[in-house]
């Protein structure tokens, strides 16, 4: 039976149009997104603002989807992703276009808020259509191969925007850039099918939707984990290249790119893995190879050092990430799937601001030397906390649909 099973996966297809389709948005969309966050300082400057102005521009795009991720999430459920999607890529295409002509930083920070909100409503949407369209037996394998969108977003997408401003000087064109891929990304959705779940599914009693929540329940333990996971991801985004400085270790950006090519390996093979036999067999050494990563650190004293902490750490968090994402939406009902994502995107934002916070006062505090190490820390306990999970295996609302 088992053996039976598997080849019935193995026969239903993946790359399918609409798969494609979202992947083709995602990198889009995360491509544009990715130029802008690259060269912002630089345009902050270019407006006579500073590197304050900066980070106060990535900090009202992060507040915005953080706040409103729970709502779209629950629109998401109740009025279909697929019109959620188009408004969110349509709202970040008209945001691209507001960028150069807007020559005080109060208005770019009000346009930046509005743009963190587009952003919001086409991930959340866009990560849900990800799950709908995948088989339900390869929902680990189909999520983490939507992950390589991403990876090579962050990958190209900053080399992009840096080279039209330091070669080209001219910053019109990068906003028309990434005009572009929104656009593109708009036309390719616009294309596409709704995919919330047949209302047979998902129609729910008159006393019960009284009691929907923002947050959907069944996802908070596999959340909570990835708020510890994504704290450290924060702290080596923020305080890396200080460290480099300090360190005397030029091209410490190659740890990044060391880091985005392991992951796009992981990603490749670990999901399949997975959907064979289980997420506990890839998960757990994932966990070890991150732990091992943020240990060897604050002990490198060379470039090819951190390159090596990079592969460990790319390994690691391209495994755990969306292995973690596939439980959220496995453990979620159907009809709940966009709250649900939303609740693991909100987690995400969240581990990311508190260990760019937290760990970053305990470094001021003591040093890199104990910054990295609780970051290992906080890698371990997400372990824990995973296997406190797997022991208390909750009701998969996913079984009838798969049978």
């Amino acid at each position: 039976m088992r053996r039976h099973a598997k080849k019935a996966a193995e026969l239903e297809p993946l790359w399918t149009p609409p798969f494609i389709g979202m992947m083709l948005i995602s990198l889009l969309t995360s491509t544009a997104m990715n130029v802008q966050l690259a060269t912002l300082p630089l345009y902050m400057r270019h407006i006579g603002g500073n590197e304050s102005s900066a980070g106060l521009m990535t900090g009202a795009f992060t507040i915005a989807a953080f706040l409103t991720r729970p709502l779209f999430g629950d629109w998401i459920d109740r009025r279909g992703r697929r019109a959620i999607l188009i408004v969110g890529i349509a709202g970040s295409a008209a945001s691209a276009l507001t960028y150069p002509f807007v020559g005080g930083v109060w208005l770019l920070l009000l346009i930046r808020f509005m743009h963190g909100v587009s952003f919001s409503a086409s991930s959340t949407s866009a990560g849900t259509m990800i799950a709908d369209v995948v088989p339900p037996r390869r929902l680990m394998e189909g999520i983490g191969l939507s992950g390589l969108s991403g990876t090579l977003a962050v990958a190209f997408g900053p080399a992009i925007g840096l080279y039209v401003v330091n070669r080209l000087e001219n910053y019109t064109l990068l906003y028309l850039l990434t005009f572009f891929c929104s656009a593109c990304g708009l036309v390719i959705a616009c294309f596409l099918r709704e995919t919330t779940p047949a209302p047979g599914l998902t129609r729910e009693q008159p006393a019960k939707r009284a009691k929907r929540h923002v947050l959907e329940k069944t996802a908070l333990p596999s959340s909570l984990i990835t708020f510890f996971v994504a704290m450290p991801q924060g702290c080596i985004i923020t305080f890396l290249p200080a460290f480099g400085l300090s360190r005397g270790i030029d091209s410490i950006g190659l740890f990044f790119t060391v880091s985005a090519g392991a992951m796009l390996v992981s990603r490749m093979v670990c999901g399949r893995v997975s959907d064979r036999y289980g997420p506990t067999v890839v998960i757990l050494p994932g966990f070890l190879l991150g732990v091992i990563a943020l240990t060897l650190l604050p002990f490198a004293a060379s470039l090819p050092f951190i390159m090596l902490a990079g592969a460990f750490y790319g390994l690691g968090f391209g495994t755990v990430q969306p292995l973690l994402n596939a439980i959220t939406i496995k453990r979620c009902p159907p009809e709940r799937r966009g709250a649900g994502n939303a609740t693991f995107l909100l987690a995400m934002d969240a581990g990311y601001a508190a260990g760019s916070i937290v760990i970053g006062l305990l470094l001021q505090i003591t040093g890199y030397f104990t910054m990295y190490m609780s970051s290992a820390v906080f890698m371990l306990l997400a372990a824990l906390c995973y296997l406190l999970m797997i022991r208390k295996p909750q009701r998969n609302p996913n079984k009838e649909l798969q049978a």
